[in-house]
């Protein structure tokens, strides 16, 4: 799948850099105006546009957990990303290095959170929340999260209970992905 959505964008690419020689073309030699060439191919660029867009949305919301496992670090930011623009946030990444704690930053009516994002196999320390909470600070957030597609340990949970930092462990992401899901289905119909 990922490989016919590269395809169609290299489609969409080429249409719109050729589209001008292909214009001229048609109106030298059949003498069909540039405009309504122009048209026509504007329309189907755009339908190629929503067609790629259609297909990266199913494959996003087909996403489960397990495939969450084998993401790479940046991948899995990224589809937090947009997990929690659905859930109605205005989202950035930071930057890849010297983030200082901090991989997504989520803002919402009044609250701007510190999201730090570990995907990883084994349970999360007291490291992440700390790197959050501290994170927090240098980015003016109100709020410090802490995600993974794992567990934590005890002493994660004991920190975050006392600086106040959100823990979502692989149960509460799971169940993120069974609403999401839902409500693509509860759309469509």
């Amino acid at each position: 799948m990922a490989r016919k959505s590269n395809n169609l964008g290299a489609v969409i690419l080429v249409a719109i850099i050729l589209l001008p020689l292909l214009a001229k073309e048609l109106q030298d030699k059949s003498g069909i105006p540039q405009t309504i060439t122009f048209t026509v191919f504007l329309i189907a660029a755009i339908s190629l546009f929503v067609l790629y867009l259609v297909r990266h949305n199913q494959r996003f919301r087909a996403i489960q957990i397990s495939n969450i496992d084998s993401m790479t670090g940046i991948e899995f930011e990224r589809y937090l990303q947009k997990l929690l623009i659905m859930q109605g946030y205005n989202v950035r990444l930071t930057p890849g290095s010297g983030d200082l704690g901090v991989d997504l930053i989520a803002a919402r009516t009044g609250e701007l959170i510190a999201i730090q994002a570990k995907r990883q196999r084994g349970k999360v320390s007291r490291r992440a929340i700390s790197d959050a909470v501290a994170g927090m600070q240098h980015y003016h957030c109100n709020r410090a999260m802490v995600i993974t597609n794992s567990y934590f340990t005890p002493g994660a949970m004991t920190l975050a209970r006392s600086t106040n930092c959100t823990l979502v462990d692989r149960d509460a992401l799971t169940q993120w992905l069974i609403e999401f899901q839902k409500s693509n289905e509860e759309n469509a119909s």
